[in-house]
């Protein structure tokens, strides 16, 4: 019973903070690198659903961002987070590790971001698609601020 309560509240805590974070697959990982809950983009190009829960992340990803795994025990150690960019065909992925903590749990977890950005064909971003990335960037970092900041006091 304790545990069911447990991922209820993971799962209620999770859904409210991910609905509120610009489009992009979210997962919510276990220091040994399990999913314990996922939320997919629009365009959903990594295959993350419901059935992703529960799997290992290296089942998740291209084999080329599979090595991220192993920079899990520094992220939740440390408290800092990690940032990669990966060029795919038509799409660039902006891949975020942050550590994440959840209220009432003493478990660490780390919080796996991929936001997907398409290649222009042409190579031109108009000032407003410039300045949405910029918030974009920008909100993800104020949102590790947080986070870092309750990892210290509560530290």
């Amino acid at each position: 019973m304790a545990e069911m309560s447990r991922e209820i509240t993971i799962k209620e805590f999770t859904y409210a903070f991910f609905s509120s974070l610009p489009d992009g697959n979210y997962v919510l990982l276990s220091k040994n690198g399990q999913i314990s809950e996922a939320i997919h983009a629009k365009t959903n190009r990594l295959g993350i659903n419901c059935e992703s829960i529960g799997k290992s992340f290296r089942n998740l990803l291209p084999e080329s961002l599979t090595t991220l795994e192993e920079t899990f025990p520094q992220i939740v150690s440390s408290g800092n987070s990690l940032e990669k960019r990966y060029p795919f065909p038509k799409f660039q992925l902006i891949v975020k590790l942050a550590p994440f903590a959840i209220p009432s749990q003493s478990e660490k977890y780390i919080l796996f971001s991929a936001l997907e950005m398409d290649e222009e064909t042409d190579g031109y971003l108009s000032e407003v698609e410039r300045s949405v990335i910029q918030y974009e960037e920008n909100l993800h970092k104020e949102i590790i601020k947080i986070f870092n900041w309750r990892h210290e006091i509560e530290g």
